[in-house]
């Protein structure tokens, strides 16, 4: 009898392994309208000479920048990653340093912005709790820095803080996310439009249009449903069901995007939305190509999907554009939102790898991984992360998923494991037309290019530490792990900066 239980079991464990493969197969899938998007693969020769062209001559972003304007810019979130790139970018058009301000939980890491001679030293930070109204209006109200020109050209603000906890699903989860990304941009608008701002951009996301898939299929289907996505700004294709969003991250998101076309020409204020494509990277801290380069082994599944990306000087310079078009245009641009991409067609995630492999001399790796496996092991992680949040709010203490671990969730397959095509041609259109005169100085090769070598020299001068976003709302300075730590980073293999 025991043989038969034994046996039994066998069978189950047999069945279940090569159903996990099954699944894994399924995912190794590239539908054609993917390839179709992006049927070309980066070269060793095209890399090679990018590098030589960027070395001979960098690229010069401030054709892209416009003109001064002589406004004042409150940046929330400025400490961020694509906040401190709005900071310098406007410093760059030559906009005045005492009439910018940073509202943010910590003050701005960059060298620029710490150092005594950094171009950005002398710009303003308040530290701010977006979620409490009164921390807002207090620092929206601050006098001005003394030596700060004249005030009488206007108020813009960019508003980019938002909580990136995209490993999360479950509705009972929402209330922190809600209080930063909805509530907290509720207060954002109604400090600006009390201090007489007469125009705000918003950081969204591109996931905001993201349909969720189930990765689990059937063992007669070759590929999930909703495995390939293409992205416009229509809204009538858009998610409403919580179910519909891949995480929490994008419902929030997208309800903020709402306030924000809703708050649009009332009280003389201007106000459109800015969604950078599902993967922000680059140098000065992102959790993508740069992270890669800082942790070195990077185990992955996902090297066939196809993804457009955006580098995250293009996506500062975009809200500067779109402000340029709220200005100029506000009857035409305001109350949209606008998809935004590298100048390129999308990517497959081994384009980037090559990119980093190649330039690393082979320090990056980026070893496969069954993805089956690992979406098995992610439902065990999201299992253990929903219990201890249950029993944590009985008052009973858990221990949290220990490291990087607690990324490895259903989500952040839901994301990074779908093949996404974005289209910003309307972004792209003049602001006569409707669009914010969208122009990116850098293609996604280029970006990676200029961040592979960028690192290269932090590298060589023993600098070995790098911003960490954690997708739960909190940053820390953190050193590069030694190379026998770094086969445990499995969970942000697939992660993206999504903003």
């Amino acid at each position: 009898m025991a043989y038969v239980y034994i046996a039994a079991a066998a069978t189950v464990v047999l069945g279940g392994v090569l159903y996990l493969q099954h699944v894994g197969r399924a995912i190794a899938y590239v539908p054609p309208e993917a390839l179709a998007a992006s049927p070309k693969r980066f070269t060793d020769d095209e890399i090679l000479e990018t590098v030589r062209q960027l070395q001979a001559k960098p690229i010069d972003v401030r054709p892209c920048l416009g003109p001064r304007t002589g406004r004042r810019y409150i940046v929330v979130g400025g400490s961020g990653f694509v906040g401190q790139w709005m900071v310098l970018h406007l410093l760059a058009r030559g906009e005045d340093a005492l009439r910018i301000r940073i509202l943010d939980l910590r003050a701005p890491s960059r060298k620029e912005f710490v150092s005594a001679d950094g171009v950005a030293h002398r710009v303003e930070f308040i530290q701010t709790d977006i979620t409490d109204p009164a921390s807002v209006q207090a620092a929206f109200n601050a006098p001005w820095l003394e030596g700060a020109t004249a005030l009488q050209h206007g108020l813009t603000v960019f508003h980019a803080a938002s909580l990136l906890r995209y490993i999360e699903r479950a509705e009972f989860l929402l209330p922190p996310v809600t209080a930063i990304n909805v509530r907290g941009t509720e207060n954002v608008i109604a400090a600006a439009r009390a201090a007489g701002a007469t125009v705000l951009v918003y950081t969204s996301s591109g996931s905001v249009g993201v349909r969720a898939a189930s990765l689990w299929v059937a063992p007669w289907q070759s590929k999930p449903a909703n495995y390939f996505q293409q992205l416009d700004d229509r809204d009538l294709n858009f998610p409403t069901r919580h179910t519909d969003f891949f995480a929490n991250y994008a419902v929030t998101k997208a309800q903020a995007e709402k306030l924000v076309k809703d708050a649009n020409a009332q009280g003389g204020l201007h106000t459109a939305s800015v969604r950078p494509s599902n993967g922000v990277y680059g140098s000065g801290g992102d959790s993508l190509a740069d992270a890669y380069l800082y942790r070195e082994t990077n185990p992955t599944w996902i090297e066939q999907i196809i993804q457009n990306s955006i580098y995250g000087e293009n996506c500062s310079i975009a809200h500067l554009q779109a402000e340029s078009a709220l200005l100029s245009h506000p009857d035409k641009v305001g109350g949209n939102a606008y998809y935004i991409t590298d100048p390129n067609p999308p990517i497959a995630y081994g384009d980037m790898y090559r990119v980093l492999s190649l330039l690393s001399g082979g320090r990056v790796t980026f070893p496969p991984v069954p993805a089956g496996f690992l979406l098995a092991f992610a439902h065990v992680i999201e299992f253990f992360h929903l219990l201890r949040a249950r029993v944590m709010a009985l008052g009973i203490h858990l221990p949290p998923i220990p490291g990087e671990l607690v990324l490895l969730q259903p989500s952040t397959f839901a994301l990074t494991t779908l093949h996404l095509v974005f289209d910003d041609s309307r972004a792209r259109k003049s602001p006569e037309e409707g669009g914010i005169g969208y122009r990116a100085p850098f293609t996604t090769m280029q970006g990676l290019c200029w961040t592979a070598l960028l690192h290269e020299e932090r590298r060589k001068s023993g600098d070995t530490k790098r911003e960490i976003n954690t997708g739960m709302g909190g940053s820390h300075i953190a050193p590069r792990p030694a190379r026998a730590d770094t086969t445990t980073q499995i969970p942000l293999v697939a992660e993206t900066a999504a903003a």
